[in-house]
């Protein structure tokens, strides 16, 4: 069950209120989402079927007709801490998403940004603390520190 990810298996991601479960197929998902639903109705919690959704990545797999999960509400992309994860398996969506996000960010700081009565390193200093996180939110910190070593 879950993905291998060098030595160890990757099987759930918890933050919050809010839990994915990662699996290589259909059916290791359905089992797990069976138990998990058991495990919480033993602590007396109940999973909201209303906001629960699943995500195939690829669709090279038949779908049973009679696991569980597909009670639940099929989607071709879904949010997670801010990343989009698309059917595709691709990044295009969450780069164009950040990349949105980014321009949002300037154009709401364009009136300081374009401002002769500040200086360049207050610029920098606004672009750099609040336009750069959110378009490079996530990445590898190595990454995005690259630019600004050379």
């Amino acid at each position: 069950m879950g993905i291998q990810m060098n030595d160890e298996c990757l099987s759930t991601l918890l933050f919050a209120d809010d839990q994915v479960i990662v699996t290589n197929d259909e059916n290791d998902a359905d089992y797990m989402f069976r138990k998990l639903k058991e495990e919480f109705e033993a602590w007396g919690l109940t999973i909201n079927m209303n906001k629960s959704e699943y995500l195939k990545v690829g669709d090279q797999q038949e779908e049973d007709p009679d696991l569980q999960i597909h009670n639940l509400k099929k989607c071709s992309q879904l949010k997670y801490l801010g990343s989009i994860i698309s059917k595709d398996g691709t990044s295009k969506k969450d780069i164009e998403n950040r990349t949105q996000l980014g321009k949002k960010a300037i154009r709401l700081q364009n009136s300081l940004l374009w401002s002769t009565r500040i200086k360049l390193q207050t610029k920098m200093t606004i672009y750099t603390s609040i336009v750069e996180p959110i378009l490079t939110y996530g990445v590898n910190a190595g990454n995005s520190q690259r630019g600004r070593e050379g």
